[in-house]
């Protein structure tokens, strides 16, 4: 082989490899969201002792590159695996804002955002199916950032 004609193979596969960086880089960019919701927390009081209420403790990383602004707290109910795998859902709701979820809220890159939501209300919406999928709808997505939330009766 050439000099010339490995000069050229090089040369296509560093450009096909460059190539193919810029497209994963692009699909990449924007905001993205990472969703975790913690169940069973109770709130420390100002005497030290711990509230008997359980709330469920949602944060949202932005781990994207671009701001995006959070507008809605949701969940979704599904009636078994399949119909969640399906996107089947047997209940949506929306969480109304208050003074532990406030929105719409602007959240730039490397932030977080975190609300915390009284778990009986969770609980409510439950009963129309067994998965439970909670999250946010945000203004640079057309589908919501979920997560999976598992409730279970405490004895």
């Amino acid at each position: 082989m050439s000099p010339e004609t490995i000069a050229a193979w090089w040369g296509a596969v560093l450009a096909t490899i460059v190539f193919l960086w810029e497209i994963y880089k692009w699909f990449r960019s924007g905001a993205r969201l990472r969703i975790s919701a913690a169940k069973d927390m109770q709130v420390l009081t100002a005497d030290g002792g711990l509230n008997d209420v359980l709330h469920v403790f949602l944060t949202v990383h932005n781990v994207g590159s671009a701001v995006t602004t959070i507008t809605h707290l949701v969940g979704y109910n599904y009636k078994n695996h399949f119909f969640a795998f399906t996107g089947r859902r047997s209940g949506v709701f929306v969480v109304s804002p208050g003074s532990t979820a406030v929105y719409p809220h602007v959240i730039e890159p490397g932030k977080t955002w975190t609300a915390v939501v009284p778990q009986s209300d969770f609980e409510v919406a439950s009963k129309n199916g067994k998965i439970m999928h909670v999250g946010v709808i945000h203004s640079m997505s057309k589908s919501p950032a979920v997560t999976k939330l598992v409730l279970t009766t405490r004895a």
